[in-house]
């Protein structure tokens, strides 16, 4: 599903590993994947970007993103980003550190390490639970 639907939604990674980006683009299967290197930073940009660069999906990278919260939260609050699937990624300590309130928020969930397939079916996953919001 992700790979037929690349053309149309924009994957962008927040994490401050330039090898994390590569591996969720090479995990996506895409050409390419955007990239915060802090939450602060996506948290400035998203709102601004226009329509052809606003991301689709967010693949947050939860060993290295500080105050992943607010972004979470800030993200699916507002009107203009609630869209935006969000794919945790982390290890168990890390999940557990996020405010509850934000672990329920996300779209998608991977345990680090993470292998393509488990990206892969997390992302698919979150496309298909929103295709049937949509439908309903």
């Amino acid at each position: 599903m992700v790979g037929q639907s690349k053309q149309s939604v924009k994957v962008y990674v927040v994490s401050s590993q330039s090898s994390f980006s590569e591996a969720v683009r090479t995990a996506l299967r895409l050409d390419d994947v955007g990239i915060y290197y802090s939450t602060a930073e996506a948290l400035e940009q998203i709102p601004r970007s226009d329509e052809t660069r606003k991301p689709g999906m967010l693949v947050v990278d939860l060993t290295s993103a500080n105050e992943a919260d607010c972004l979470i939260h800030f993200l699916k609050w507002s009107a203009l980003t609630n869209h935006v699937l969000i794919i945790g990624v982390g290890h168990d300590g890390d999940f557990t550190a996020l405010e509850p309130g934000a672990l329920r928020l996300l779209d998608g969930a991977v345990k680090a390490p993470f292998t393509r397939f488990q990206l892969a079916a997390a992302a698919n996953a979150a496309f298909s639970v929103r295709s049937e919001q949509l439908r309903g």
